[in-house]
């Protein structure tokens, strides 16, 4: 058990050290999200088409956001940053999934306060 508890410090110490080098590297930064995942989430706070919208279907992977539609047609790279952006407000308590395949997503408080605040 005392090795266990060695090999996890020691993860845990190294997992510490990575973040601190990302803060450090642009600790002026007062925006957390990316471009794709800011854009995402105030197209979704409004008061109509407030849902996000993530399918994989025969013909391709699809996500809409409030009016908007990405398609993988577009490009995988590009599709692949929006489908990031997903991700990342999920990981971030932003926004939470609503269906029952994980296909849709809606806005949350702390989602909501981040965009008043900005912070």
């Amino acid at each position: 058990a005392i090795i266990w508890e060695k090999k996890r410090d020691a993860f845990i110490e190294k997992i510490k050290s990575i973040s601190a080098k990302a803060v450090a590297i642009n600790p002026e930064e007062s925006q957390p999200l990316s471009y794709e995942a800011y854009t995402m989430l105030q197209e979704i706070s409004g008061e109509q088409h407030t849902e996000i919208i993530r399918i994989a279907t025969l013909s391709g992977n699809h996500i809409q956001y409030g009016k908007q539609a990405i398609e993988d047609t577009l490009g995988r790279r590009e599709f692949a940053k929006w489908d990031a952006a997903i991700d990342e407000l999920l990981c971030l308590g932003l926004i939470k999934k609503i269906g029952k395949k994980d296909d849709i997503y809606v806005i949350t408080d702390a989602g909501y306060k981040l965009l008043e605040t900005g912070c």
